[in-house]
Protein backbone atom coordinates (compact mmCIF):
# COMPACT_ATOMS: atom_id res chain seq x y z
CA UNK A 1 0.00 0.00 0.00
CA UNK A 2 1.25 3.49 -0.55
CA UNK A 3 2.02 5.56 2.38
CA UNK A 4 -0.10 8.16 4.25
CA UNK A 5 2.10 10.83 3.09
CA UNK A 6 1.81 9.64 -0.65
CA UNK A 7 -2.24 9.61 -0.32
CA UNK A 8 -1.40 13.56 1.17
CA UNK A 9 -0.11 13.90 -1.74
CA UNK A 10 -2.42 12.69 -4.22
CA UNK A 11 -5.33 14.30 -2.28
CA UNK A 12 -3.32 17.84 -2.50
CA UNK A 13 -2.85 17.16 -6.20
CA UNK A 14 -6.57 16.43 -6.60
CA UNK A 15 -7.62 19.11 -4.73
CA UNK A 16 -5.81 21.87 -6.91
CA UNK A 17 -7.48 20.11 -10.10
CA UNK A 18 -11.11 20.03 -9.00
CA UNK A 19 -13.78 21.54 -7.20
CA UNK A 20 -13.89 19.70 -3.46
CA UNK A 21 -16.71 20.82 -1.06
CA UNK A 22 -14.96 20.25 2.22
CA UNK A 23 -10.72 19.73 1.94
CA UNK A 24 -10.54 18.64 5.48
CA UNK A 25 -13.19 16.12 5.26
CA UNK A 26 -11.33 15.04 1.96
CA UNK A 27 -7.69 14.64 3.33
CA UNK A 28 -9.03 12.64 6.23
CA UNK A 29 -11.08 10.25 4.03
CA UNK A 30 -8.47 10.20 1.81
CA UNK A 31 -6.49 8.39 5.12
CA UNK A 32 -9.32 6.36 6.57
CA UNK A 33 -8.78 3.16 4.55
CA UNK A 34 -6.33 2.67 7.06
CA UNK A 35 -8.21 2.29 9.88
CA UNK A 36 -7.42 -1.36 9.46
CA UNK A 37 -5.53 -4.24 10.51
CA UNK A 38 -3.66 -6.94 7.73
CA UNK A 39 -3.76 -9.02 11.27
CA UNK A 40 -7.71 -9.75 11.75
CA UNK A 41 -7.95 -9.75 7.94
CA UNK A 42 -9.89 -5.86 8.29
CA UNK A 43 -7.50 -4.39 5.89
CA UNK A 44 -8.37 -6.30 3.28
CA UNK A 45 -12.29 -5.77 4.35
CA UNK A 46 -11.84 -1.76 4.21
CA UNK A 47 -9.87 -2.09 1.05
CA UNK A 48 -12.57 -3.82 -0.38
CA UNK A 49 -9.97 -6.48 -1.57
CA UNK A 50 -10.89 -9.44 -3.85
CA UNK A 51 -8.92 -12.19 -5.29
CA UNK A 52 -8.06 -10.03 -8.18
CA UNK A 53 -6.85 -6.82 -6.16
CA UNK A 54 -9.28 -3.79 -5.00
CA UNK A 55 -12.56 -3.58 -6.30
CA UNK A 56 -13.27 -0.04 -6.24
CA UNK A 57 -16.31 -0.22 -8.33
CA UNK A 58 -18.00 -2.46 -4.98
CA UNK A 59 -17.36 0.72 -3.01
CA UNK A 60 -18.73 3.10 -5.63
CA UNK A 61 -21.75 0.83 -5.61
CA UNK A 62 -22.40 0.73 -1.89
CA UNK A 63 -21.58 4.43 -1.30
CA UNK A 64 -22.39 5.80 -4.48
CA UNK A 65 -24.81 8.78 -3.10
CA UNK A 66 -22.25 9.37 -0.19
CA UNK A 67 -19.65 9.87 -2.60
CA UNK A 68 -21.23 12.49 -4.46
CA UNK A 69 -22.33 14.35 -1.68
CA UNK A 70 -19.31 13.79 1.10
CA UNK A 71 -16.00 14.85 0.68
CA UNK A 72 -14.91 12.11 3.35
CA UNK A 73 -16.19 9.43 0.86
CA UNK A 74 -14.61 10.86 -1.92
CA UNK A 75 -11.33 10.99 -0.58
CA UNK A 76 -11.75 7.49 0.69
CA UNK A 77 -12.37 6.32 -3.03
CA UNK A 78 -8.80 7.88 -3.93
CA UNK A 79 -7.38 6.28 -1.44
CA UNK A 80 -9.12 3.50 -2.99
CA UNK A 81 -7.65 3.81 -6.32
CA UNK A 82 -4.66 5.12 -5.58
CA UNK A 83 -3.66 1.76 -3.73
CA UNK A 84 -5.21 -0.24 -6.31
CA UNK A 85 -2.45 1.76 -8.88
CA UNK A 86 0.43 1.90 -6.09
CA UNK A 87 0.17 -2.69 -5.95
CA UNK A 88 -0.38 -2.67 -10.04
CA UNK A 89 2.90 -0.24 -11.09
CA UNK A 90 4.89 -0.30 -7.56
CA UNK A 91 3.71 -3.98 -6.12
CA UNK A 92 4.21 -5.88 -8.75
CA UNK A 93 7.35 -4.59 -10.30
CA UNK A 94 9.46 -4.07 -6.82
CA UNK A 95 8.33 -6.43 -4.91
CA UNK A 96 6.14 -9.45 -6.29
CA UNK A 97 8.94 -9.88 -8.81
CA UNK A 98 10.98 -11.63 -5.99
CA UNK A 99 10.14 -15.39 -4.85
CA UNK A 100 7.52 -15.85 -2.48
CA UNK A 101 9.67 -16.67 0.80
CA UNK A 102 12.01 -13.08 0.20
CA UNK A 103 8.67 -10.64 -0.01
CA UNK A 104 8.07 -9.71 3.12
CA UNK A 105 11.96 -8.99 3.47
CA UNK A 106 11.06 -6.47 0.82
CA UNK A 107 7.74 -4.99 1.83
CA UNK A 108 9.92 -4.22 5.27
CA UNK A 109 12.97 -2.53 3.54
CA UNK A 110 9.68 -0.91 1.77
CA UNK A 111 9.17 0.49 4.87
CA UNK A 112 11.93 2.06 5.63
CA UNK A 113 12.07 3.49 2.32
CA UNK A 114 8.90 5.77 3.16
CA UNK A 115 10.99 7.58 5.64
CA UNK A 116 13.05 8.71 2.58
CA UNK A 117 10.59 9.23 0.83
CA UNK A 118 8.50 11.45 2.96
CA UNK A 119 11.19 13.28 3.29
CA UNK A 120 11.48 14.12 -0.47
CA UNK A 121 8.13 14.37 -0.79
CA UNK A 122 7.18 17.01 1.81
CA UNK A 123 10.37 19.50 0.04
CA UNK A 124 9.14 18.90 -3.15
CA UNK A 125 5.65 19.43 -2.95
CA UNK A 126 6.13 21.76 -0.26
CA UNK A 127 3.63 20.46 2.06
CA UNK A 128 2.82 21.25 5.54
CA UNK A 129 0.84 19.14 7.76
CA UNK A 130 -2.81 20.33 7.82
CA UNK A 131 -4.52 22.14 10.68
CA UNK A 132 -7.21 19.57 10.05
CA UNK A 133 -10.07 19.15 12.44
CA UNK A 134 -9.39 15.76 13.85
CA UNK A 135 -10.46 16.58 17.72
CA UNK A 136 -13.91 17.65 16.20
CA UNK A 137 -13.98 14.76 13.90
CA UNK A 138 -17.27 12.56 15.41
CA UNK A 139 -16.25 9.03 14.38
CA UNK A 140 -19.99 7.74 14.99
CA UNK A 141 -20.54 10.21 11.60
CA UNK A 142 -18.19 8.02 9.71
CA UNK A 143 -20.78 5.45 8.70
CA UNK A 144 -18.39 3.50 6.43
CA UNK A 145 -19.09 -0.20 7.51
CA UNK A 146 -15.81 -1.66 6.75
CA UNK A 147 -13.26 0.51 8.60
CA UNK A 148 -12.14 -0.14 12.23
CA UNK A 149 -13.65 2.35 14.31
CA UNK A 150 -11.42 2.56 17.32
CA UNK A 151 -8.87 2.91 14.67
CA UNK A 152 -9.11 5.96 13.33
CA UNK A 153 -7.89 8.25 15.70
CA UNK A 154 -4.82 6.20 15.45
CA UNK A 155 -4.29 6.54 11.82
CA UNK A 156 -5.03 10.60 12.40
CA UNK A 157 -2.07 10.66 14.58
CA UNK A 158 0.44 8.42 12.72
CA UNK A 159 -0.21 11.17 10.04
CA UNK A 160 0.74 14.33 12.23
CA UNK A 161 3.29 12.11 13.35
CA UNK A 162 4.91 11.67 10.00
CA UNK A 163 5.81 15.40 9.73
CA UNK A 164 7.24 15.52 12.92
CA UNK A 165 9.34 12.69 12.35
CA UNK A 166 10.14 13.57 8.88
CA UNK A 167 14.19 14.61 9.01
CA UNK A 168 16.75 15.04 6.36
CA UNK A 169 19.14 12.01 5.21
CA UNK A 170 22.63 11.60 4.16
CA UNK A 171 22.16 9.68 1.41
CA UNK A 172 18.76 8.91 -0.41
CA UNK A 173 19.50 5.51 -2.05
CA UNK A 174 16.39 3.42 -2.30
CA UNK A 175 16.47 -0.50 -1.63
CA UNK A 176 13.07 -0.92 -3.16
CA UNK A 177 11.23 1.63 -4.18
CA UNK A 178 13.21 4.11 -7.12
CA UNK A 179 11.42 8.00 -6.44
CA UNK A 180 11.43 8.52 -9.97
CA UNK A 181 8.52 5.27 -9.97
CA UNK A 182 7.15 6.60 -7.12
CA UNK A 183 6.41 10.25 -9.11
CA UNK A 184 5.30 8.18 -12.25
CA UNK A 185 2.78 6.80 -9.53
CA UNK A 186 1.71 10.02 -7.95
CA UNK A 187 1.04 11.71 -11.37
CA UNK A 188 -1.03 8.51 -12.87
CA UNK A 189 -3.01 7.84 -9.84
CA UNK A 190 -3.95 11.78 -9.38
CA UNK A 191 -4.76 11.30 -13.38
CA UNK A 192 -7.31 8.51 -12.78
CA UNK A 193 -8.60 9.89 -9.86
CA UNK A 194 -9.65 13.01 -11.27
CA UNK A 195 -11.03 11.40 -14.67
CA UNK A 196 -13.08 8.90 -12.44
CA UNK A 197 -14.59 11.68 -10.31
CA UNK A 198 -15.35 13.94 -13.34
CA UNK A 199 -17.17 10.71 -14.80
CA UNK A 200 -19.08 10.27 -11.25
CA UNK A 201 -20.00 13.80 -11.05
CA UNK A 202 -21.01 14.36 -14.65
CA UNK A 203 -21.56 10.62 -16.28
CA UNK A 204 -19.03 10.41 -18.36
CA UNK A 205 -16.83 7.48 -19.57
CA UNK A 206 -15.58 5.83 -16.10
CA UNK A 207 -11.92 4.00 -16.00
CA UNK A 208 -11.46 0.79 -16.99
CA UNK A 209 -10.09 -0.20 -13.80
CA UNK A 210 -9.51 -4.06 -15.20
CA UNK A 211 -5.94 -2.82 -16.52
CA UNK A 212 -5.03 -2.55 -12.74
CA UNK A 213 -6.29 -5.96 -11.84
CA UNK A 214 -3.60 -7.98 -10.04
CA UNK A 215 -2.19 -11.12 -11.01
CA UNK A 216 -1.25 -14.24 -9.82
CA UNK A 217 2.02 -14.75 -9.08
CA UNK A 218 3.78 -17.65 -7.86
Amino acid sequence: MASRILHYVIATEIVGRLSIDDMDRFIIGSLLPDASQHEDDSYAIAHFGEKHGINCELFEGKYQEEILTDSLYLGYLCHLIADKIWFKRITDKFVRIHPKKDRIAYIQKGYEDFQKLNSLLIEEYALSCPTLEFAKLDTQEIEIQEIRQELVAQVLDAFQEDFNACKKYDNYEFAVYPYEAVRKFISEAVAVCVKEINALRNGGEKVDFSIYRKEPRP
